[in-house]
């Protein structure tokens, strides 16, 4: 498949957040990035990605552990972000390109963030002039990590419940600041 002309592309990024459909809705009256699991790779925040099978699937998943015995009034929902460049630009952002384990910063900092189950409430920005608890990233990117780690305390990028880790991304959006620019979501319910 041929990609789309930069001068079509350059100007937006879209960002996929897969959820249920009620989640989507108060998602869609404006993004809360202290709502959420505060044990994930990045801390607590809003996760995107660039990947709307990665998003389908995650809000599959969701639907089927929460209603088992299914429930179409709140079916899977993609929440979808046109998200312009210069305003993503504008953030400070932290991005790690590699999740191989030879990348100690970006484990150390899952780890950090993870924290065995505690509520991070930092991510220790070098800026002094971020004083906790506002010493937040607004942005970080990356790869998606397999998470508890396997064999002892070796962390791994792989795959687990048919979801392969190894090339799925995220944007996590972490300030207030940052969640103002995910504004007029389109909200894509999926069949359970």
């Amino acid at each position: 498949m041929k990609p789309a002309a930069w001068s079509t592309n350059h100007t937006h990024l879209e960002l996929f957040h897969g959820c249920l459909l009620f989640a989507a809705r108060r998602i869609a009256v404006g993004v809360n990035p202290t709502v959420g699991n505060p044990s994930t790779d990045f801390g607590r925040g809003f996760y995107t990605t660039t990947r709307l099978d990665q998003a389908e699937q995650w809000a599959r998943r969701v639907y089927r552990k929460t209603y088992p015995l299914k429930n179409p009034s709140d079916p899977p929902t993609i929440v979808k972000f046109v998200v312009p460049l210069d305003l993503l630009a504008s953030l400070n952002s932290l991005s790690f390109v590699r999740g191989d384990s030879s990348n100690a910063a970006f484990w150390s900092f899952v780890a950090h963030c993870r924290a065995s189950g505690k509520v991070v409430r930092s991510h220790l920005h070098p800026d002094k002039r971020r004083a906790p608890p506002n010493d937040w990233y607004d942005m970080i990117v990356g790869p998606v990590a397999s998470w508890p780690p396997k064999r002892g305390h070796q962390y791994v990028l792989g795959s687990r419940n048919g979801m392969n880790f190894a090339t799925y991304d995220q944007f996590s959006f972490h300030t207030n600041a940052a969640a103002k620019i995910l504004n007029n979501p389109q909200l894509i319910p999926l069949k359970p």
